[in-house]
């Protein structure tokens, strides 16, 4: 005993010897765990909002149309960085569409390198998507505007049904701190092909 009202742990060391650290009365013990040493710090909401710019393809002298996105936009909404580099889809109808790339990147309204690059692609009967990445982490404020270059083709008559053009957001990291801004994604459902 080390004194009144003070009590000693026993601590065995790995080299077989132990050691006593004195409890003091004043001492308070927890039941709850301890926060692990790799959970890192306070983690900051992020948010990234989708918006852009639509063309309008027209066919059987202009009384069936289809819109598909000339330029996307990518806006942080913050208050914290992304957590990884900006990544989205372009889902189109590949009975009017047969190609789609990005020609142009903007950050912040100046020209800018973003390093897009095609992830993969999907072609289906009725659907042709586009996955695609940057090399951008939007910090709170900026604004990543992507030109596009879609490539149409005329169908020969009237279309059962169309794949309305969406375009969003994907992989993009810790879905815990996004802020949910109901703006991750758009489409257009006013196209007419019948």
């Amino acid at each position: 005993m080390l004194g009144f009202g003070r009590r000693a742990a026993r601590r065995e060391g790995g080299d077989g010897s132990s050691t006593h650290t004195p409890f003091h009365a004043t001492d308070r013990r927890s039941l709850q765990p301890g926060r692990p040493h790799t959970f890192g710090g306070v983690a900051t909401p992020w948010g990234l909002e989708i918006s852009g710019v639509w063309n309008r393809f027209e066919w059987a002298n202009g009384e069936r149309w289809y819109y598909y996105p000339a330029r996307i936009t990518l806006s942080s909404v913050g208050p914290g960085a992304a957590p990884v580099a900006a990544s989205f889809s372009v889902a189109l109808d590949p009975q009017l569409v047969s190609d789609v790339g990005i020609v142009s990147a903007r950050l912040n309204n100046k020209a800018y390198d973003a390093g897009v690059r095609l992830l993969a692609d999907t072609r289906t009967a009725s659907l042709f998507e586009t996955r695609w990445t940057t090399r951008v982490k939007l910090r709170s404020g900026d604004r990543l505007d992507l030109g596009l270059e879609v490539r149409t083709r005329k169908p020969t008559g009237d279309l059962p049904t169309v794949k309305h053009p969406t375009v969003g957001l994907i992989d993009m990291g810790n879905p815990i701190t996004q802020r949910q801004t109901g703006l991750t994604s758009m489409s257009r459902r006013d196209a007419q092909w019948t």
